[in-house]
This record gives structure tokens, sequence and C-alpha cells, in this order.
């Protein structure tokens, strides 16, 4: 009662047009008041054009969510939809998820390479500068940059490479040193998704989003093989 009693007619009235949203002990209380009031024409039209005026703000906030959330709606079908499963639907998902796998395993990373450097601080700047590369290479190939296509298939022939030589040796050296442990499976696995990509990138419809003549494809694969060969037996031997 002391609440609303303080309330001016225009509030009271205010109530009144949005009684749903109040008890019904409201309600009563606030006519109650109303009755030992005297009323104006004019508060009665100033309570309805304030309702009004809130009433059709909201609506706009409404309609702009409504406006975004289509707007984000056309632009996740027109080019990440899987409805029509086009090529460039398909790579647009796989930069996405790339991006995404690099965004989150490639911060762990960098504290992993900046291990490889006598100084800190060296170490952290390599690493994050290698962090924020596989990101350009990422975006370069959400972009259908040619060098983009290049660097990603060369970057998962060197994965795939490694993969494979750290497992050969894994067996190799372990009839020899019983007392080595580790786990083989993680290069496996390494390997085996390194390879998938690499297959995915050279699908024809794949490749056909970029510039790339079958000359130049076979081209990327074999450097990339020889320089990850050479690059992994190079450091073995230091």
């Amino acid at each position: 009662m002391k609440y609303y009693t303080q309330l001016s007619n225009v509030e009271l009235l205010k109530i009144l047009e949005e009684k749903e949203k109040y008890q019904p002990e409201a309600i009563v209380l606030v006519n109650e008041i109303l009755l030992q009031r005297s009323i104006t024409d004019e508060d009665v039209s100033q309570a309805k054009s304030e309702i009004n005026f809130l009433f059709n703000k909201k609506k706009e906030r409404h309609e702009k969510v409504e406006k975004r959330i289509t707007r984000i709606n056309e632009f996740i079908d027109e080019y990440f939809g899987i409805k029509e499963r086009s090529p460039e639907k398909i790579l647009n998902i796989f930069c996405v998820l790339i991006f995404i796998y690099n965004l989150t395993v490639g911060f762990f990373n960098i504290k992993g390479l900046a291990s490889y450097f006598n100084s800190k601080i060296e170490g952290y700047i390599a690493g994050s500068l290698i962090y924020i590369l596989q990101l350009l290479i990422v975006f370069l190939l959400y972009k259908r940059s040619n060098w983009g296509w290049v660097c990603y298939n060369g970057l998962y022939v060197f994965l795939a490479v490694s993969g494979i030589v750290s497992l050969v040796l894994y067996f190799y050296y372990k009839s020899e040193f019983p007392f080595i442990r580790g786990n083989p499976y993680p290069d496996l696995l390494s390997s085996i998704f390194s390879t998938g990509i690499v297959l995915f990138l050279n699908n024809r419809k794949i490749v056909g989003q970029f510039s790339i003549q079958n000359q130049g494809r076979v081209t990327t694969i074999v450097v990339s093989l020889l320089l990850s060969v050479f690059f992994i037996f190079f450091v073995s031997f230091l």
C-alpha cells in the first residue's frame, strides 16, 4: 500500500494496462487507489501513449534481433549449410573445424615449441609466430588462395611422414632396447589424421576450387615429401 500510493495516476494506469505482469492482489489494490483519486482524460491518454511507446520500442528490439538471427542463419546456410553438400561448403566447414582445432590445440603447443630454445622469451616468441602462421594458412585456405592449399598440404605431409618415421623407429629400437617405454599409438593416429587431410585436400572437387593444375598438385606433394624426409633425417643426425 505504501509503495503503490506513492505512484502517479499515469503509473497506476500503466499497471492496469499490463495487469498480466502483476499479481491479482496488486491489481485490486491499484483499483482501490484510483477510485480514491480523480482521473483525468489526460492521465489516461498519457498512460496509453507511454505504454504504446514501450510496446513499439520492445517490438523494434525484437525485430532487430530477428533480423540478426536471420542474417546469421542465411550466412551459415550459404557458406556452411550441408543440405546441398557442395564442395565449397564442405571446404568451408573443414576450414572452420581446423581453425578451431588450431586455435585450441596450438595454444598449448606454444609451450612445447618454446622448450627447444635456450631462451624462454625467444622460445615463446617463435612458438607464437608459428601459432599465428598456422591460423593465417587456414585463413588463406578459406579464401581459396593457392598458397593456403600448398602450405597446408606441405604441413600435413610433413606431419604424416614424421609420424610414420617415429612409429618405425619405436618398433625398431624396441627390439634392441627392451627397457624403452612409450606409446606408439599417438604417432599412428597422427599419421592417419594427417594422411586423411592430405587426401581430402587433393580430392578433385576440393582442388577444383583453386587455380592449381594437376602438375602443380603432384609437384607440391613430391617436394613436400622430399623436404619432410630431408628435414627429419637431417635433424636426427644433428
